[in-house]
């Protein structure tokens, strides 16, 4: 294992001990039972890091591409993996171990550094995170960030490498936005309602007229 690999390998591992040193505290952050944080929260993170550090050494080989060999005779076409450098992570009030956490997998798999934003609705948790992060990683190469007014704003305008949102289509075209100034590229992943309408199936007569059905046309 190459020097690289085994400092990724270890902010990996560090990550599955912070994941597992917080659970039993985070219940009591939002009043939820502990097999529910265990379940929704954790067990994906750890699926994460298992998944990261099974297949490290194999994402960091080069990849070797086709050439034209009538035009570059004798010549030699790999992609080599690089870090980015600084990834934003913007963390929605729901999961917010789960969406926190197992981004800084990946992140730290692809041997970057980071700075989260937690949301302003899940003040118990930034602060266990803020006081709990730093005896496991030095703060330039993660920290975590409280939402105490405006930061959000100010967060989303920084030159990330990287920036990943989470949250609702408004406050992502705002997001994306702020980080077209800086030529950074966003990952949104967009939630929001999902209107649905339950009533009971049409029979075969009145299907053609059936007031959902025309609706939906």
């Amino acid at each position: 294992m190459s020097s690289s690999s085994r400092k990724r390998s270890g902010s990996i591992t560090r990550m599955l001990r912070n994941a597992i040193s917080i659970s039993p505290r985070f219940s009591s952050c939002f009043r939820s039972s502990f097999h529910e944080t265990l379940l929704l929260e954790i067990s994906p993170v750890i699926d994460a890091i298992d998944h990261a550090l099974k297949d490290l050494a194999r994402w960091m080989r080069p990849q070797y591409r086709g050439i034209d060999r009538r035009l570059f005779f004798g010549a030699r076409n790999r992609v080599i993996p690089q870090p980015l450098g600084v990834v934003g992570v913007i963390v929605p009030w729901n999961f917010p171990v789960n969406l926190s956490l197992m981004p800084l997998v990946y992140i730290f798999a692809a041997g970057n550094r980071a700075m989260v934003k937690m949301s302003e609705n899940s003040r118990a948790l930034p602060r266990l995170l803020v006081d709990r992060i730093p005896a496991y990683f030095p703060p330039e190469k993660l920290a975590f960030f409280d939402e105490t007014g405006d930061v959000g704003i100010a967060f989303s305008r920084l030159p990330f490498d990287h920036l990943l949102f989470t949250g609702s289509g408004q406050t992502g075209r705002a997001v994306m936005a702020a980080a077209a100034r800086n030529l950074c590229p966003v990952t949104l992943e967009l939630g929001g309602k999902a209107p649905a309408i339950v009533c009971r199936l049409p029979t075969a007569q009145s299907r053609g007229t059936h007031p959902v059905r025309q609706t939906a046309q």
